[in-house]
């Protein structure tokens, strides 16, 4: 079915659960009554189909090591996948082939490390032994015992909030911060009086650091430029620590993105967890200047592209600045014009990061 007409289906089987009055159904009766409804509504056929895969997959369970059993989701299997590199449409087609196979099986269960094999087998037949190696990693590196901090920088208009969102659901880590929202929430408690570089924009904050005897039209040299871009990140500093360490605190992986995340200077985070650093960047102009459109578009308008563009040349110096600091800290410097790639190429460090860190704790065997 449709996504449309399956989300239909299923919202008038649940108005017609619920007019029952009813807070519990048994299974079977519930099994039955979807598929009396496909009947009416599609035709015998796809009841048909229904029943059978019904039968085939509904009671399949996934055993762990423990020997605790849960459901299996070929939504999580395929986000898994698409953490080895491949797209999306081919992970869950992969998932979807899984699925269908694993229904088949005697028993109704299987266990974690036999899904594993099964998988493994899959991409190597299909994709080769890449692909199956880094799966076999990646499932390794789920079982990482440390909170994960995936730090990533770049300057206005890179794509840093897109890249964050992407990297979060391939690697399972749904928790992102911005910079920007805790440079908002200190403004709402520190007035501009008291703070003015916190109320500016990272690309033209040095002009909040102009003496009184130096006009407002100055060019924006790249000395000026950097120096105050630098008074906003260390007063930015504190609070990105401070969420940081929350997180470690209650042992959660997060992804921190934002323009004053910059190698070598914030935040400086001294505790126990993993800590993977990537810089984003746009080698070319007109590319970057197309970033500012796309992005207002799609927040509808609600960031408009002049002030950015009239700002380009501050956004620059920025993005070289932050490069350069990238680069002396040895911190990769991803170029996001050809997007899958850059995903792959994150993929790739942040599992070697990974393994570098559990054989390090003598986890890796």
């Amino acid at each position: 079915m449709g996504i449309k007409e399956a989300n239909s289906t299923a919202a008038y089987i649940e108005q017609v659960l619920r007019s029952e009055g009813r807070e519990e159904i048994p299974k079977a009766e519930y099994l039955s009554k979807v598929g009396n409804i496909l009947e009416i509504r599609h035709g015998i056929e796809l009841r048909n189909q229904y029943d059978g895969r019904a039968k085939g997959i509904s009671d399949l369970r996934i055993i762990d090591t423990d020997g605790v059993s849960f459901p299996f989701s070929r939504g999580i299997l395929a986000r898994s996948l698409m953490a080895t590199g491949l797209a999306p449409d081919i992970s869950h087609h992969l998932a979807r082939v899984l699925e269908a196979k694993l229904g088949n099986k005697e028993g109704r269960s299987i266990t974690r490390a036999e899904l594993r094999t099964e998988t493994e087998d899959i991409l190597l037949e299909e994709y080769g032994t890449e692909f199956s190696r880094r799966y076999s990693l990646i499932s390794h590196l789920q079982r990482h015992i440390r909170p994960i901090i995936v730090l990533i920088g770049g300057a206005p208009g890179v794509g840093k909030s897109t890249f964050a969102a992407e990297l979060g659901y391939r690697l399972g880590i749904p928790r992102i911060v911005g910079s920007d929202p805790v440079r908002e929430a200190l403004r709402s408690l520190i007035g501009q009086d008291l703070s003015p570089i916190l109320h500016s924009s990272s690309y033209d904050v040095w002009k909040a650091e102009l003496l009184p005897t130096e006009p407002e039209n100055l060019r924006p040299r790249r000395t000026r430029v950097v120096r105050g871009f630098l008074q906003q990140v260390r007063q930015l500093g504190a609070a990105l620590n401070g969420i940081v360490e929350r997180n470690v605190y209650e042992d959660t992986s997060v992804i921190m993105e934002g323009a004053h995340i910059v190698p070598g200077i914030a935040p400086i985070i001294n505790t126990e967890a993993t800590v993977i650093q990537i810089v984003l960047t746009v080698r070319g102009k007109e590319t970057h200047k197309r970033h500012f459109s796309l992005r207002s578009s799609m927040s509808q308008g609600s960031r408009g592209t002049k002030r950015y563009l009239d700002h380009f040349e501050e956004i620059r110096y920025l993005q070289q600045f932050i490069v350069d600091q990238a680069r002396e800290a040895s911190v990769p410097v991803l170029e996001v014009s050809d997007f899958d790639r850059a995903i792959s190429t994150a993929l790739d460090h942040v599992i070697d990061v990974l393994l570098s860190d559990d054989e390090q704790l003598g986890l890796f065997s």
